[in-house]
């Protein structure tokens, strides 16, 4: 599901929720200049969408990654003033 602009992620919502696909799915698009129903190459497969599983305790996203308090160099260093 895509709508171009804010004033449409309300419709779009609704119009996902008829149709029974996740707020997920529910995206912003430049694409798009009305709510857009995005059909897949699989459409014709099943008679309702995929529910995702769900995630197991400790799992990550694919894009995350895993850091600890000892690795220095991955955050944003805190302006000087504001260190106490």
């Amino acid at each position: 599901m895509r709508y171009p602009a804010a004033g449409l992620r309300g419709d779009a919502r609704r119009v996902a929720e008829s149709l029974g696909v996740p707020a997920g799915s529910v995206r912003r698009s430049a694409d798009v200049t009305d709510v857009t129903v995005v059909v897949g190459a699989d459409w014709r497969e099943g008679g309702t969408y995929p529910e995702p599983e769900p995630p197991k305790a400790g799992d990550l996203p694919d894009h995350a990654d895993a850091l600890s308090a000892a690795e220095k160099g991955a955050c944003m260093d805190v302006y000087a003033p504001y260190r106490w």
